[in-house]
């Protein structure tokens, strides 16, 4: 699993992850990002709105299914405060 993780998500977010956390995420266009904590979580809500993009609330999942629930997933408990528009943007894979 961990190694799933570091070839779709990098060792930033990699290395924080839990199989068996539960992560609420939310994408915003094609990017994806996870929250081990509901503050943070609608904190993020408020700055994505803020930004002037729409979020996508995505159900919850457990950290061993990361990788099927969002294999697009930027960053795990992300301060999304100073957010544009081209932050999201579609990123070339990490490996192929």
């Amino acid at each position: 699993m961990r190694r799933t993780w570091l070839e779709l998500y990098g060792p930033l977010v990699a290395e924080r992850l839990e199989a068996q956390r539960r992560y609420a995420l939310m994408r915003v266009k094609a990017a994806q990002f996870a929250f081990s904590d509901y503050d943070a979580y609608t904190r993020a809500l408020g700055e994505v709105w803020a930004a002037g993009l729409v979020p996508e609330p995505m159900p919850s999942t457990l950290g061993a299914d990361l990788a099927d629930a969002a294999p697009n997933l930027r960053a795990l408990d992300p301060d999304l405060a100073d957010l544009r528009p081209s932050d999201i943007e579609p990123r070339p894979r990490l490996f192929s």
